[in-house]
């Protein structure tokens, strides 16, 4: 599309004034018109601008009403029968209450395990104050014991709290994807433009 060989005319720029600069560039823009042709230099906006025209000469106007008609063609074949959406949407809740039965006792394990590191932190506790261990040994074990404490509170924590939250896409999609048949049916051209996306 475009030439970026070498050019035979290079303007020197060793004038001394601006105008005079500029003449020998209009001269070098000038020579190159005549020897190459129209539009052989442009500016990036010049050049972006002849790009826009082109891809918009390639794509003609399409009228409302044929746009609809064609989403709704290309839309058709993507609608979820109700009977397999609801099959689908049913073994969803099924998963999400096994997900959550899981998520609650892999939470009260972590609990016990809770309870056992606090029984040895206050056993801990006991021997450094009966003097049986010294300062250093208790503060280096009670750092240790506090560090798996917490991480165990935060694990049964996010357990707790995302549940099933892997299944919330699958649940919106089935449900977009049950509906569409009736957006391609009823639905305004907006709404098809959304569920084309």
């Amino acid at each position: 599309m475009f030439n970026l060989s070498s050019l035979d005319t290079q303007p020197i720029l060793w004038e001394t004034t601006t105008t005079e600069r500029r003449g020998t560039l209009d001269n070098a823009a000038k020579q190159l018109t005549e020897q190459l042709g129209k539009n052989v230099l442009m500016t990036g906006s010049q050049l972006a601008l002849r790009q826009l025209d082109e891809a918009h000469k390639k794509q003609p106007y399409v009228r409302e009403e044929d746009l609809n008609i064609q989403i709704s063609d290309l839309l058709k074949p993507f609608s979820l029968q109700a009977v397999w959406a609801d099959e689908m949407l049913t073994r969803v809740k099924g998963e999400k209450k096994q997900s959550a039965q899981t998520a609650k006792l892999m939470a009260a394990q972590k609990c016990v395990e809770i309870e056992k590191i606090n029984l040895r932190l206050q056993k801990l506790l006991e021997s450094f104050l009966d003097e049986v261990i010294d300062r250093e040994t208790y503060v280096a074990a009670k750092a240790k014991e506090m560090s798996q404490k917490k991480s165990l509170e935060e694990q049964s924590t996010a357990l707790l709290k995302g549940q099933a939250d892997w299944l919330e896409p699958f649940q919106s999609w089935t449900i977009t994807a049950r509906n569409a048949g009736e957006t391609v049916i009823n639905g305004s051209l907006q709404q098809k433009r959304v569920l084309a996306k």
